[in-house]
C-alpha cells in the first residue's frame, strides 16, 4: 500500500455554529480535547468518567461509565438521558477524592458515644485528632434495603501529622445500637 499526498493545508477542527448553542461550549470543548488526548495516548478503554446516581449513601452516587457506550458517545461532560444530574456545590458536603473500596473498620476513642473523635487506631496507625468536623447524619435507604440499616454519622477529621480522614459511627448510640463501631470511608489529599 502507498499513499501519495500531493497538496496538504491546515483544517480548523472547530465547528463554530454546533459549539454556540451550548451555554458550556468552550469548557465541553476544552474537555472533549483533552478526552480525545488521553484516549489517544493511553487507549479508549483506559479513559472513564463517572456520572451521579440519585442515592445519599456516598458509595452508591455515583458510578463509572461503561466503556463501550462511552467510547461511542463521546460526551463526556454532558449528562445523557436517565443520568442524575451533578448537584451544586453550595449544597454538597466535602467528600473525599479517594474513597475506600468498602469501609474499613477502625477503634475510635470519643469523649461520649456521640461525640466527636480524639483518637483514631486504623490500619495498625494511632492518630490523635487535632480538629473534627462533624456529624453529616446520612440514613439509610429504606427503600432500597430489606432489612434495617443503622444510620451513619459522617466525621471529617484531621490529625496532628495532616492527615485527613472521612470516617463514620455506624448506629445511633442509645437508639439504634448498644456500642456503635466506626469506619474509614475515604481520604482527603
Amino acid at each position: 500500500m502507498s499513499l501519495a499526498v500531493t497538496v496538504a493545508e491546515k483544517m480548523n477542527p472547530r465547528q463554530e455554529a454546533l459549539a454556540a448553542t451550548s451555554g458550556d461550549a468552550e469548557r465541553t470543548r476544552r474537555c472533549t480535547l483533552l478526552l480525545d488526548a488521553l484516549r489517544q495516548r493511553l487507549g479508549a478503554e483506559s479513559v472513564r468518567h463517572i456520572v451521579p446516581v440519585a442515592s445519599h449513601w456516598p458509595e452508591r452516587s455515583e458510578k463509572l461509565t461503561d466503556q463501550r457506550s462511552e467510547v461511542l458517545n463521546r460526551a463526556p461532560v454532558a449528562t445523557r438521558d436517565g443520568d442524575a444530574a451533578w448537584p451544586s456545590a453550595k449544597h454538597v458536603r466535602p467528600r473525599p477524592p479517594l474513597m475506600l473500596p468498602r469501609a474499613e473498620p477502625a477503634e475510635v476513642i470519643a469523649l461520649m458515644p456521640d461525640g466527636l473523635p480524639l483518637r483514631l487506631r486504623w490500619r495498625g496507625k494511632l492518630h490523635r485528632i487535632a480538629h473534627a468536623e462533624g456529624p453529616e447524619r446520612v440514613a439509610a435507604e429504606w427503600w432500597r434495603t430489606t432489612k434495617d440499616a443503622p444510620t451513619r454519622d459522617y466525621y471529617l477529621v484531621e490529625d496532628r501529622a495532616g492527615h485527613r480522614l472521612w470516617l463514620y459511627r455506624e448506629g445511633i448510640p442509645g437508639r439504634e445500637t448498644a456500642s456503635a463501631r466506626w469506619f474509614v470511608h475515604g481520604l482527603f489529599a
